[in-house]
This record gives C-alpha cells, sequence and structure tokens, in this order.
C-alpha cells in the first residue's frame, strides 16, 4: 500500500538547509509505504491487521541554474564527491504565491545527478539538472503565508541550445 500525494499547481519553491533554493520546474515527492501485517484469527473471528515498519521512498527534483543558489552547491558537493546530508523544505504555491501545502523532509541524502541533454535543435528548452535523494524522515504540513524568495526574476533561463561542445 502506497500513499503518494500529487501536485498540480504552478509554483514549487525549494528551501535547502535554511537557505532559498529557487524554483523546482518538477517535483515527485517520496513514496510512504507501510507492510500490512495480519493477525490470525481470534476467537472473536475477526482479523487484525496492522501497518507494520514504514518505508519512504526516494524524491526526485529537477530545476534550473540560473538562479538555483543551494541547490547549485548541493551539484557541487556531488561532483566532488563530498556528499553529506542535508535537510530540505520544498513549498507548492499558487499563482498568487500562497502556499498551498508543503513537505518538510530530512536526513536527505543524494543518490542520482543528472543533467538535460544538449542540442542546439531544442529551441526554447530549459536545461535541467535532476536530483534523486533518499529521505530519512519526512513531514506533510499544510499552507499559510506566501512563498518568501529573494531571488529575483532577472537572471537568463540557461537553455540546452546554449552549450557549445568543446572536446
Amino acid at each position: 500500500m502506497a500513499i503518494s500525494r500529487g501536485y498540480n499547481v504552478t509554483n514549487f519553491h525549494a528551501v535547502v538547509n535554511g537557505m532559498n533554493g529557487g524554483y523546482l520546474t518538477q517535483f515527485g515527492p517520496p513514496t510512504y509505504e507501510g507492510d500490512a501485517i495480519k493477525q490470525a484469527l481470534g476467537p472473536d473471528g475477526v482479523t487484525k491487521m496492522m501497518v507494520g515498519k514504514p518505508k519512504i521512498g526516494d524524491a526526485k527534483c529537477s530545476y534550473n541554474i540560473s538562479e538555483a543558489g543551494p541547490l547549485i552547491d548541493l551539484m557541487n558537493q556531488i561532483l566532488k564527491k563530498n556528499v553529506t546530508h542535508f535537510d530540505a523544505y520544498v513549498a507548492l504555491g499558487n499563482q498568487d504565491y500562497k502556499i498551498q501545502r508543503a513537505i518538510s523532509m530530512l536526513g536527505c541524502l543524494p543518490k542520482e545527478l543528472g543533467f538535460s541533454k544538449l542540442d542546439s535543435k531544442d529551441g526554447k528548452k530549459l536545461f535541467e539538472v535532476n536530483l534523486t535523494f533518499a529521505v530519512e524522515d519526512m513531514k506533510y504540513e499544510k499552507g499559510g503565508d506566501a512563498i518568501k524568495s529573494n531571488l529575483s526574476n532577472k537572471a537568463k533561463s540557461w537553455l540546452c541550445a546554449h552549450f557549445h561542445p568543446v572536446g
């Protein structure tokens, strides 16, 4: 049995280790699963069922690196093979940047790092960094305040067509 919450609004905002991480282009929350434990029939003829130890799956996110801040630092740590645990908070905001719901993820450890394919034919496709990470503990939270971001919207997004391969 898996419990997974889907998001269908407009703005994913990330905070990594308490620092503003910018906006994500995609986010897949971790799954939360528990094994069903059944007890044999008792004298009352009722089967009792309990949930065993929960298992938390991996989270996945994608972001453009034009103004990613701590997400760039995290990417550099992975590339230098100097990986440490981090805490992440992802808020889901509507078109008015009001938080609808959020998820706090503690004890995260990167598992995979990937990059978009560079191709001059892609035109306006964003260059994205794809990150998959394991989550030790998580907590869903209700919405409330507006997203607080100190990032400007003046940085030009990196596109897949803006790169020239060398070598």
